[in-house]
């Protein structure tokens, strides 16, 4: 599979086997080769990863890129999200959370609790810049631990709770009743139940051919390896 947004390419090979994922990636690695050769694009190898999506603890040989053997990685950023080897995405988490801190330390004066500004423009503020780095993505990674989407969550009742100045016994519940706001695992649910209902109205043949979306799938997995390239500007 190949997916092209920008500046960014990534080749995606599924096997159980995984000389043959290996052998894939490397055919089609001489085929962009040869494109990137026929167009005089030079590609910078050190910044191309390759990641092993296993629990497979032997190692395996790695693809090569104008015969440089591409080290496999733990983990590699595409598109805004960060997928880890084992795509438990804690990784993902983490890095949508320090995003999260450091807008609201922009914005703190504005909804903290001594700020002058009505509750309304204060939830406001939350909903249109905070919240979207926190659910950014969430279609895909939504299927991940509760202890790690625990950790977006309180970062959620946190600020919901500076905003609205609750007591400390004041339960998380009916603070999101009385704004009228779902809490975040319920918010995140909502926008993966709208992604996957509207996948028929994509032109995006990689979108359309998904299989439907199951949330406790416990299924094993098939291997993947996800090899991430892209053109320094």
């Amino acid at each position: 599979m190949l997916n092209l947004y920008a500046d960014d390419t990534a080749i995606l090979a599924t096997f159980k086997n995984h000389k043959t994922v290996t052998s894939a990636l490397n055919k089609h690695l001489a085929l962009f080769e040869n494109y990137f050769n026929q167009w005089k694009i030079k590609i910078n190898v050190e910044k191309t990863v390759a990641v092993l999506f296993t629990k497979r603890i032997k190692p395996v040989k790695p693809p090569t890129l104008y015969s440089t053997p591409l080290q496999w990685s733990q983990s590699t950023k595409y598109l805004g999200l960060i997928l880890d080897k084992n795509l438990t995405w804690k990784h993902h988490i983490l890095h949508a959370r320090a995003k999260f801190r450091h807008a609201l330390r922009l914005i703190y004066p504005l909804i903290c609790r001594n700020s002058e500004m009505d509750m309304y423009n204060k939830v406001l503020l939350y909903t249109a810049v905070l919240r979207p780095i926190i659910s950014y993505g969430c279609p895909v990674w939504g299927y991940a631990a509760k202890s790690n989407i625990k950790i977006l969550e309180v970062a959620q009742n946190s600020i919901i709770r500076t905003i609205t100045k609750a007591h400390r016994y004041t339960r998380n519940s009916n603070i999101y009743k009385a704004l009228k706001l779902h809490p975040f695992k319920n918010y995140i649910q909502i926008l993966a139940k709208k992604f996957f209902a509207n996948l028929h109205n994509i032109n995006n043949t990689n979108l359309m051919n998904l299989e439907n979306y199951t949330p406790q799938d416990d299924h094993k997995r098939p291997r993947r390896i996800l090899l991430d390239s892209y053109n320094p500007p």
